[in-house]
């Protein structure tokens, strides 16, 4: 769709038709369906030799935590290095239910707090805001995302027993001292509970083991 913006100017107003894919899984109902797109183009952005800039980074990456360009390369390397790994890694087991039912609570959960922010109840922001007809449908097609999650998880707790790491009380509250600025999460605890704080912080320090004992080809 984006190449038949091509030709347009800025301060244009057009109309675009299209068609829904057939299936479309968001929402079933428009699958195949025509439809018109309304767009207006405001202005149009040239790149530049200098787009890639700490400046760039502070105004527009900060919410990662990101200061530089340095800081942002380093965390997508390591993020892509941890996602190749895990790709490469293999788990023959079946997935216990429980852990795709956990996976995908946690994701309710995170949607659930936004629907509560705007007002409304959860399958109303399932439905207005994500595109879904139902909680049940997205239970349904988010059960391969949850039991992938689940094979990453069993893997970092696998090396996590093998090494006798362990959470501590400590560590818990040094975790939320970096992220946060306070060692008090009662809040947290109050919402996601303990279990899920350590299980979040042993993810994370079983991660960095792997990224730190793995070296990938050029």
């Amino acid at each position: 769709m984006l190449e038949r913006l091509e030709g347009h100017m800025p301060g244009e107003t057009f109309d675009m038709d299209a068609t829904f894919p057939d299936p479309y899984e968001h929402n079933t109902e428009l699958s195949g369906k025509k439809a018109v797109f309304t767009f207006t183009i405001h202005y149009i952005l040239e790149p530049t030799d200098t787009f890639w800039t700490n400046e760039f980074v502070t105004e527009n990456l900060s919410d990662y935590g990101w200061a530089s360009t340095e800081e942002a390369e380093e965390d997508i390397a390591a993020s892509l290095k941890e996602d190749a790994v895990l790709a490469a890694a293999s788990f023959n087991k079946e997935v216990p239910e429980v852990m795709i039912k956990y996976n995908t609570d946690t994701v309710l959960a995170y949607y659930n707090s936004y629907a509560q922010m705007y007002g409304v109840d959860l399958q109303s922001f399932m439905v207005m805001a994500m595109g879904y007809q139902s909680v049940e449908q997205f239970k349904e097609l988010y059960k391969d995302t949850a039991a992938s999650r689940a094979k990453y998880y069993l893997i970092y707790q696998a090396l996590a027993e093998s090494k006798g790491f362990t959470i501590s009380e400590d560590d818990i509250k040094a975790y939320f001292k970096e992220y946060t600025g306070s060692e008090d999460y009662s809040a947290y605890e109050q919402n996601s509970g303990k279990p899920y704080i350590k299980a979040m912080i042993m993810y994370e320090k079983m991660s960095n083991i792997i990224i730190d004992a793995v070296k990938l080809a050029d």
